[in-house]
């Protein structure tokens, strides 16, 4: 049985970062951006990307996809143990 801790989140403002926090994966994936390589890529920048706007989806689109899609074609590319 799967424990629904994300049920209780205590109070109002809890729940409404639960909620955006929600959100990021499927607006990513409603303008084209595959969820998991954006979550996984904002996660990696979090640290020192200062323009919290260029972490949301759209932002993350237009300043990094193009520089991550291509590096993920290039690491399909190497021969595995490369």
């Amino acid at each position: 049985m799967r424990a629904k801790n994300w049920l209780f989140v205590q109070n109002v403002d809890g729940g409404r970062r639960l909620a955006t926090l929600q959100r990021l994966p499927f607006r990513a994936k409603a303008i084209g951006i595959n969820p998991s390589v954006y979550l996984a890529d904002v996660l990696v920048r979090i640290a020192h990307e200062t323009d919290v706007k260029k972490l949301t989806p759209h932002g993350w689109k237009e300043h990094f996809q193009a520089e991550v899609e291509e590096r993920l074609r290039g690491a399909e590319k190497r021969p595995l143990g490369v």
